[in-house]
């Protein structure tokens, strides 16, 4: 994230945003955004619960401070003041490295919730009298296993940042 050394951090900051950045599994300034560009990803503000990964890549173990906590929410505040960057970043060249806490198995129609304890599923509802029926899911499994035939299928792009207003039923499961 070479973006950090445009702001006057001195040495010893820069340190400590990459402890925080490599815990973060942050490799580029779009780790940190939301799939759309415009915005951070709020669970980039607090530090990831060490069990749960945020890369298929495989990142050193560090351990960061509260202080470098700290440092690291400045950071972000000058990178995109008002949680918001000001030149918004073009198009997707190819897929990222970053886990998205939703993803899409286009093969069978089905999104896949990311849990501190694995996926949870969700399908079409089965409601009749949805107006938009193709953009309502329900939760239909708790602790799923992406089926090993889906994984090389599943978009790792979030459709849409806010799962209470799109469709999604968080409340069956």
């Amino acid at each position: 994230m070479s973006t950090l050394l445009a702001h006057n951090f001195n040495p010893s900051e820069l340190m400590a945003l990459n402890r925080v950045r490599i815990h973060q599994q942050a490799l580029f300034l779009s780790d940190v955004l939301e799939a759309n560009g415009k915005r951070v990803d709020e669970r980039y503000r607090s530090l990831r619960e060490p069990s749960v990964p945020w890369s298929l890549y495989l990142w050193p173990r560090v351990y960061p401070t509260r202080k470098d906590e700290v440092l690291w929410r400045q950071a972000l505040d000058c990178i995109a003041p008002a949680q918001q960057i000001q030149d918004r970043l073009g198009k997707w060249r190819r897929a990222t490295h970053k886990l998205w806490p939703w993803s899409h198995d286009e093969v069978h129609n089905h999104l896949y919730h990311q849990t501190t304890t694995g996926y949870d599923r969700y399908g079409p509802a089965s409601t009749v009298h949805a107006p938009y029926q193709w953009y309502h899911y329900a939760c239909v499994e708790r602790n799923a296993i992406l089926p090993f035939s889906s994984r090389s299928h599943i978009s790792n792009r979030s459709p849409r940042r806010d799962s209470t207003s799109d469709g999604i039923d968080a409340g069956v499961c």
